[in-house]
């Protein structure tokens, strides 16, 4: 079951940002309800907003590293994103189809510790 479905992309990408980044990596802008990643690291340095749902320089190489295939489903009119048959995501956001599906993922990584 995709508990993914339901949030909004700010919750996506700050969940992402969760993964992948050091806590001194992003923050979270809350008036704006945006996540911002830190070039630099640290707190410092160059910042621009982290939207993997929406930004394909954000999503790509997320899906690249993590082999997660997306594809159009004609009969449905949205795209398809899965790692295996047992984890897929529907969406008519290609990348945030992807960014649930990472999730889903990492979800099952740690239910296997």
């Amino acid at each position: 079951m995709n508990k993914y479905r339901d949030k909004s992309d700010f919750e996506i990408n700050l969940r992402v940002a969760q993964i992948i980044f050091t806590d001194s990596e992003y923050d979270v802008i809350k008036q704006s309800m945006e996540v911002v990643k830190f070039q630099n690291g640290n707190g410092k340095g160059t910042c621009h907003a982290f939207d993997p749902c929406n930004n394909p320089a954000d999503a790509m190489p997320i899906i690249i590293d993590n082999k997660i295939t997306v594809a159009y489903d004609y009969r449905n009119c949205v795209w398809v994103a899965y790692f295996t048959s047992e984890i897929s995501a529907y969406s008519d956001n290609y990348y945030r189809a992807a960014m649930e599906v990472f999730l889903m993922m990492k979800d099952a990584e740690n239910e296997k510790i």
